[in-house]
């Protein structure tokens, strides 16, 4: 899924939790997040509710948080 698309997805989310009278969730998007602080920020992140894009150049087999 491109950045483009992954945008459009979130705006259409937070367009029906408006209708329902909720507020959307925080969104963050972390970038590194294979490695050793970046995982543990989307640990973090998650706990807390928001709504985590996770990117990283290596590829997911090789992030610190994979289990084999």
């Amino acid at each position: 899924m491109s950045y483009t698309e992954v945008i459009k997805e979130w705006d259409s989310h937070d367009q029906q939790l408006w209708s329902q009278q909720k507020a959307p969730r925080k969104r963050a998007l972390v970038c590194g997040a294979g490695g050793f602080i970046g995982g543990h920020m989307v640990e973090r992140l998650l706990s807390e509710n928001y709504a985590v894009v996770a990117v990283d150049i290596k590829p997911i087999k090789e992030w610190y948080q994979h289990s084999n």
